[in-house]
């Protein structure tokens, strides 16, 4: 894929928050992936090398609990010399939290 930037990963249902347990990324190029709300960090960058997987959270305990109706996006940035996007994937899970 090419570059992306804030692009919507998560959107919750009105009144309701994200609780994220855990991600899995990975990519044919090395390339850094951010997880963000509002531009903020929820999770620090993930870096995979080329032709790897990286595996953030996994367990029973949530690695983010977002505020109310707050978007989880992410961003990429290639890292390797070719200017070539090749795939990138991002999975992530969780669940919707109803807040009030």
């Amino acid at each position: 894929t090419s570059a992306q930037t804030d692009t919507t990963l998560w959107d919750p249902p009105t009144d309701y928050r994200v609780i994220l347990q855990g991600c899995v990324v990975s990519s044919e190029n090395a390339v850094i992936v951010e997880l963000e709300v509002s531009d903020v960090d929820v999770i620090p960058p993930i870096y995979v090398t080329s032709l790897g997987t990286v595996t953030i959270g996994g367990g029973d305990n949530p690695i983010y609990v977002g505020a109310k109706d707050a978007v989880l996006t992410y961003s990429t940035s290639i890292t390797s010399v070719s200017p070539a996007y090749r795939n990138v994937s991002v999975l992530c899970w969780g669940w919707d939290d109803k807040v009030g």
